[in-house]
């Protein structure tokens, strides 16, 4: 194959992908509504699993500071004089965190996953985002300086640069897919969780 026709091919291929980076461009671009389709609910169930941890944690220390306050003030030789007693650092204090760590270790366990899931999620589809605007870039400056050389300017354009031209290509398409695979990842990990506590 010659340069020219390399060069002819080249221009075809990236002609080709161009439109596919537009497409996905404007399918991924806006992140806001990506997030409202797939993430955004997760938000009302965070706060479902955070108010069942605090009601857990009230429950167990709740009587432990009730207990506290209902205890004797104390009076001195000199005169009347009030000190509440402080509960923390008492067994029966440190038997409150134990009975609250075992009974809910795991929805306190399930929601730093789903905090994690759902910000690593926002993270790799602000990276898709980005790559799909740069894809499309790249795609455009390929097919009109190649369309120019070709057909306005008529120049053969060096082997080594109409091959170096797929690499950024190349690299976008693989993160482009890798992204897919991540965020997948994580929505599993949030619909997993979502499935186990759809009943708070």
């Amino acid at each position: 194959m010659t340069a020219t026709e390399f060069q002819a091919w080249a221009l075809s291929v990236h002609a080709l992908v161009l439109p596919f980076s537009l497409v996905a461009l404007y399918r991924y671009s806006d992140r806001t509504t990506i997030f409202a389709k797939s993430v955004a609910d997760t938000d009302d169930l965070l706060q479902r699993m955070r108010i069942r941890i605090v009601s857990s944690l009230d429950g167990e220390l709740g009587t432990v500071f009730e207990r506290a306050d209902s205890e004797p003030r104390l009076v001195t030789l000199d005169g009347y004089s009030e000190r509440s007693t402080n509960p923390v650092g008492s067994e029966v204090y440190r038997e409150a965190l134990r009975r609250f760590v075992d009974g809910s270790v795991g929805v306190v366990v399930d929601y730093g996953e789903l905090f994690r899931a759902r910000a690593r999620w926002c993270t790799w589809a602000r990276i898709l985002s980005w790559a799909v605007l740069i894809l499309a870039i790249w795609e455009f400056v390929c097919v009109s300086s190649m369309g120019l050389a070709a057909k306005v300017f008529v120049l053969e354009l060096p082997y080594v640069l109409t091959r170096l031209s797929f690499a950024p290509t190349i690299f976008l398409v693989i993160a482009f897919f890798c992204c897919q695979a991540m965020m997948l990842r994580q929505h599993d990990l949030i619909h997993e969780k979502k499935n186990r506590y759809h009943t708070l």
